[in-house]
């Protein structure tokens, strides 16, 4: 393992292990194993179908996403590369965006350079619908986030322009892609006339990858499977509250679109799979925001985020044993490749 790679993987479980000391910090462990003996377990298990069913509905809208690239497409390739892809985040932070552009690249025979735009494309598409979640919950209850979360605001806005502009930047060079990439590789040519050609091809492929901002007959899907993802999202949030012992005038499905806003601020943070960052977040807000009992909020953290870590990761570890891909050796060259370049 390169030492860049290392510092990477060894920094986030670091990360990781300093958010569990605060999520575990003060817990009494005989009450918080007496949680799990009380669970409900039908509800884990529908919290199990939506993010299933989540993880479909993502699969399908990158598949609608590559449509202007490739018309005809299997589904089962795209569904795969999107759980060895979180399989590849559970060890790796952000390295399953790299793994499943190249595993879709090589099963459909894209470019590889059009996957991982498309793969970046999808990033901002989850920057926005979660933006728009967030102003939802600002809306249903603002005194919240303004007494609990103040700086939250600022931070939702700040990447909604941000992403705005990506968006812009994006469309400007689909428009005049052509005459940027002459004038780009006019440049390089004064220095290094291969590097040009090779600028050329592999910006041509990148930028094909975007197509889908400008083809009209995808934006509908796009849209309704978006919303779709983000809706099983928070389902999958809400029902896990009626599996323990909460009482129930405390916990809505307002309280579920507030665990969604805290919990993507949780993956953000550079973790294996939001290991640590996820439980001391929801951990908190639960505790902080309903007043729900330490040992239960914890609880809860612990088997949603559990039910979503090892649901992804087995069924990402049976696709990757089914195409024979040895993980750490493949994340190591993708990761690699991507800092060559």
């Amino acid at each position: 393992m390169r030492l860049k790679n290392f510092l990477r993987f060894a920094s986030g479980i670091l990360i990781a292990i300093v958010f569990l000391y605060f999520a575990f910090k003060g817990i009494d462990f005989s009450e918080f194993i007496k949680v799990f003996l009380k669970v409900n377990y039908f509800y884990i298990v529908l919290m199990f179908f939506v993010l299933l069913l989540s993880n479909f509905f993502r699969a399908l809208r990158w598949k609608y996403l590559l449509k202007p690239v490739k018309s005809e497409t299997s589904f089962i390739h795209f569904f795969e590369a999107t759980m060895i892809g979180y399989l590849a985040n559970n060890i790796f932070p952000r390295a399953g965006e790299i793994l499943k552009a190249y595993t879709l690249s090589n099963d459909e025979k894209i470019s590889s350079a059009s996957s991982l735009a498309s793969v970046f494309l999808e990033r901002m598409l989850d920057v926005l619908f979660s933006l728009f979640f967030f102003a939802l919950a600002m809306l249903w209850n603002r005194k919240i986030f303004e007494r609990h979360y103040p700086w939250l605001g600022e931070v939702a806005l700040t990447s909604a322009i941000i992403v705005a502009l990506i968006l812009l930047i994006i469309l400007a060079l689909l428009i005049w892609r052509d005459k940027f990439v002459s004038l780009l590789s006019s440049i390089i040519k004064i220095f290094n006339r291969k590097l040009a050609e090779r600028f050329e091809k592999f910006f041509h492929s990148f930028i094909l990858g975007f197509e889908a901002i400008r083809h009209r007959g995808v934006h509908l899907q796009i849209i309704i499977l978006s919303f779709s993802i983000y809706i099983c999202y928070i389902f999958a949030g809400y029902f896990p509250l009626f599996a323990f012992e909460i009482e129930r005038e405390k916990v809505g499905f307002f309280t579920a679109l507030v665990i969604f806003v805290v919990s993507t601020v949780g993956f953000i943070v550079p973790t294996p799979g939001g290991v640590g960052s996820y439980h001391s977040f929801i951990t908190g807000a639960l505790v902080g925001l309903y007043g729900i009992k330490h040992e239960v909020a914890l609880g809860y953290a612990v088997l949603t985020h559990g039910v979503g870590y090892l649901t992804n990761g087995l069924i990402g570890v049976y696709f990757a044993l089914r195409k024979h891909i040895k993980l750490t050796r493949e994340i190591e060259e993708k990761l690699s490749l991507t800092d060559d370049k």
